[in-house]
């Protein structure tokens, strides 16, 4: 009986596969549509994904728990500072944890929350980044402090791009001359304005 019953119901083992199946192909589905820039798209397929795949514990989970946070930010939805903070605290051995500190850096630093802004800024492990990468934070961390008029770290921020080569010399060195300006340290303010 149990032969014939095991023969005649070969669904019983394929129905799980069928849903991994299925699950995956969601999961691809929104990071298709993430890597085209379908963002509110993407976002709503990478929620669905999280609500109907039940292991946290999966490497697919873990990605689709980061690129529904990130989407959200890219979209400037409300929860989405949320959702990366709880990423971050879900996963915080993750390999998307520098990328995941790194947005919410970007993020507040676009929205001009400078406070929040320099709090991630120097949570960023500045060896696992590129070298145009690493010019941009350290500028966007000495702008935020200058914005919140740290003039002190500012300065040190603006310093360390203000001679290297990219795109963040420049204005490194306006800013860093600005500084010096107001320090009464002429000389170098003059210096680093030319160079601007």
């Amino acid at each position: 009986v149990f032969l014939i019953i095991f023969l005649e119901s070969p669904g019983l083992f394929a129905q799980k596969t069928e849903v991994y199946r299925s699950d995956n192909k969601l999961y691809d589905e929104a990071f298709d549509l993430y890597t085209h820039s379908h963002h509110e798209a993407s976002r709503k397929l990478f929620k669905e994904y999280l609500s109907v795949n039940s292991d946290p514990n999966s490497e697919l989970y873990e990605n689709a728990s980061y690129y529904h946070a990130l989407n959200s930010m890219r979209l400037f939805h409300k929860d989405s500072e949320y959702l990366m903070e709880h990423f971050l605290l879900d996963y915080p051995e993750s390999n998307w944890k520098q990328a995941a500190i790194l947005n919410l850096a970007m993020y507040n630093f676009n929205r001009r929350d400078y406070d929040d802004a320099l709090r991630w800024f120097d949570q960023i492990d500045k060896t696992r980044v590129s070298f145009e990468k690493e010019s941009e934070i350290v500028f966007k961390r000495g702008f935020s402090a200058f914005e919140l008029e740290n003039y002190t770290e500012a300065k040190k921020s603006f310093f360390e791009v203000k001679d290297k080569d990219g795109e963040y010399a420049a204005a490194a060195n306006y800013y860093y001359g600005h500084i010096a300006y107001t320090e009464e340290n002429y000389q170098t303010a003059l210096e680093s304005f030319q160079k601007a």
